[in-house]
C-alpha cells in the first residue's frame, strides 16, 4: 500500500481524536509519500516520518541497515528521530523490547 493513502487515513483518524503523533513508515525506495510500505522494519532502506499535526514528512535513511540478525537498534535505525508509532508488517521481538 502507498504511504500516501495510509497517511490520509491516519491523519483523518488522529485529527478527529485530537491526537498528535509522529508515525514512521518503512520503505525500500525513497519515493516520499508515494513510497510503498515495506514489510520489515530492520531491513528497510528508508523511513518516511509523518507529523500528524502538520502533515509534514521527513525521509530518513536507515542508519542501522547492516545490523546482525536480531540486533536492530530502533533509535539508530531512525537516525535519532523519535516517533510515536511505526506502521510495518513485520518487526522482530528485540526491536519491540528495546523500544519498550
Amino acid at each position: 500500500m502507498l504511504i500516501h493513502h495510509l497517511m490520509i487515513y491516519l491523519k483523518n483518524i488522529l485529527y478527529l481524536r485530537s491526537y498528535k503523533m509522529k508515525i514512521a513508515f518503512p520503505s525500500q525506495k525513497n519515493d516520499g509519500v508515494d513510497s510503498v510500505v515495506y514489510s520489515h522494519f530492520g531491513s528497510a532502506n528508508f523511513f518516511i516520518i509523518m507529523d500528524s499535526q502538520t502533515g509534514e514528512t521527513n525521509v530518513v535513511r536507515n542508519h542501522d541497515l547492516n545490523h546482525a540478525h536480531g540486533k536492530c537498534q530502533p533509535l539508530a535505525a531512525l537516525g535519532g528521530n523519535t516517533v510515536d508509532a511505526v506502521v510495518v508488517g513485520g518487526i522482530g521481538e528485540a526491536v519491540i523490547i528495546q523500544a519498550g
